[in-house]
């Protein structure tokens, strides 16, 4: 079950989530949908939906005849998602607060299903994936690969060091953000034809200030609320130096290396 405190974090930040710097979310989005290949008329859940970074281009794949259902326990994420389905040509889009773990759904309702990197956050909901999706149906995941991160995540650690985790929950969240680690939970949730496969983009930020801005939009905010005002100058001073690795004459490119896997649930 996803732990409240998250879907907290992630309401308060909603309005302005993938909305600071480059759009990775939103580019990210589109390429599960891309792989995910999905069909006009399909029905479709995208759990974790967010601000619509697949959501929005899965409406477009699957057309009028189609319907798209989003859900996301955060609450903000909803309300401001909401907001947006005002634009013409959406109105095949539905939302709804959910936890993923506990799909309010029949078996056998969806054609696909989507989640965008959101499965760290409910590992065991792979099960509940397979349970709505119909015989021939397929699940497409994404998730940022481990060790893209590892600078920021050092310089966390050094100010920010984490509560002590529960050990086998903990693997099982490393476990999932490896190409093998991943498609081993999905082949253990009953999914078939897994293929799991990695891609790096280049995302450019213009200086330090803007990339400082996006981490709060994130999980991460929770960590850096924490800080007394002294640490978080401190971690603010480390991180803008971490950051020099990355600088080229146009600004900061930083790699974001992606894992985007697909399952599909067999006949029998």
């Amino acid at each position: 079950m996803t732990d409240p405190s998250t879907a907290d974090v992630f309401s308060r930040t909603a309005e302005v989530f993938d909305r600071v710097g480059p759009r990775f979310f939103a580019q990210s989005g589109r390429r599960l949908v891309e792989l995910a290949e999905l069909r006009a008329g399909s029905q479709v859940l995208d759990v974790a939906c967010g601000r619509g970074a697949a959501l929005f281009p899965a409406a477009e794949k699957v057309g009028a005849q189609g319907r798209i259902i989003g859900i996301d326990l955060a609450e903000g994420m909803i309300r401001h998602t909401r907001a947006d389905l005002l634009r013409p040509g959406l109105e095949n889009i539905h939302l709804g607060r959910m936890e993923a773990t506990q799909l309010a759904f029949p078996a056998h309702t969806f054609d696909f299903v989507l989640s965008s990197h959101s499965i760290l956050f409910f590992p065991s909901a792979l099960g509940e994936f397979r349970r709505v999706l119909r015989p021939g149906g397929k699940t497409a995941l994404s998730i940022i690969a481990h060790g893209c991160f590892g600078w920021l995540l050092g310089i966390f650690s050094r100010h920010a060091p984490p509560d002590e985790p529960d050990e086998e929950s903990e693997m099982e969240r490393l476990a999932l953000d490896t190409p093998a680690g991943l498609e081993s939970a999905l082949r253990q949730a009953g999914f078939a034809e897994v293929r799991v496969h990695a891609e790096t983009d280049d995302m450019l930020y213009p200086d330090e200030e803007t990339w400082w801005q996006m981490l709060w939009t994130l999980g991460f905010r929770s960590s850096l609320e924490a800080m007394s005002a002294e640490t978080l100058a401190q971690f603010k001073s480390e991180l803008f130096l971490g950051l020099q690795a990355f600088r080229q004459a146009d600004g900061f490119h930083v790699p974001f290396q992606v894992l985007f896997a697909l399952g599909r649930k067999t006949f029998c």
